[in-house]
């Protein structure tokens, strides 16, 4: 993981600082420093095996949600398509053996009125009723066939379009790992950073436990661009470090347009942070 965000903060321009908790903490005791980094980095790769025939995007490439970035070759697929839209359109066994059966369901009820007015046999009675179950039996069997060859074109629709390797997320390609021609098996293809929302991590000391809750709004303050920004509290550790008394808590900011950038060192201050007498002096 830790590799994964150098490379996305190289990426974009904004050198990353390994932090310690005490640099969380920051030199200042009345403050406490953070890192916006992005809300999730992806390795995209491919369920299937197969030759690349296309890359759609490059680095800093921004992508959307279901953008199709990388496409495998697909001529077997895409033939097998064909086929299975053409079976499934195929009904022409229904229609022949509903033809059967309407007339076994017209040769049986004429046995049967004959039978009544004892002209013809009970033998040849049951043979028209045999023949009309048979033909039933047989349009059953149409109509399960044209069941099946719809569902194979399912399943051909869904072969064909995972050679189509699509983004699960809005975000920014921070690196490009394959080129067309290459054989793919079981490595990632992209890097992709989620950069809407921003995530922001920060330690805390234990004294502040308790006071901060899940959807709490907190601004924000990022040095470099002197920007202030309302972050909401996403997650909140429920557990204590017992060696260096504090927890982790984790915000989200949002980032519609991008403008904000990843990597960034980022202050934030809070009246649960602090003593009664570092509020007073501050």
């Amino acid at each position: 993981m830790l590799r994964i965000i150098l490379t996305s903060m190289l990426i974009l321009n904004c050198p990353m600082l390994l932090a310690t908790d005490d640099d969380m903490m920051g030199d200042d005791p009345t403050g406490y420093t953070c890192f916006v980094e992005p809300s999730e980095v992806i390795e995209l790769g491919s369920p299937v095996t197969g030759i690349i025939e296309k890359v759609f995007v490059e680095r800093t490439s921004r992508v959307n949600a279901g953008d199709v970035v990388v496409k495998l070759e697909s001529i077997v697929e895409e033939t097998n398509l064909r086929l299975a839209r053409a079976q499934a359109k195929f009904t022409g066994e229904i229609s022949e053996q509903e033809l059967r059966r309407k007339y076994a369901t017209q040769k049986y009820e004429r046995a049967s009125a004959m039978h009544a007015r004892k002209v013809v046999t009970l033998d040849l009675l049951e043979e028209s009723e045999a023949d009309l179950k048979l033909t039933e039996k047989q349009l059953e069997k149409a109509r399960h066939n044209h069941t099946i060859a719809k569902l194979e074109l399912e399943r051909a629709k869904s072969l064909l379009e995972m050679r189509n390797i699509r983004s699960p997320v809005d975000g920014v390609v921070i690196e490009k790992l394959a080129s067309p021609g290459e054989f793919v098996k079981d490595e990632p293809l992209v890097h992709i950073a989620q950069l809407n929302p921003l995530k922001v991590e920060v330690i805390l000391p234990v004294e502040s436990f308790g006071e901060i809750s899940k959807g709490d709004v907190i601004p924000v303050t990022i040095p470099m661009t002197g920007a202030i920004h309302d972050a909401e509290v996403d997650v909140v550790d429920e557990f204590i470090e017992a060696a260096s008394g504090t927890y982790r808590m984790t915000l989200k900011i949002p980032n519609p347009d991008l403008s904000i950038p990843s990597g960034m060192r980022c202050d934030l201050e809070h009246p649960a942070f602090f003593s009664e007498s570092e509020i007073a002096t501050r």
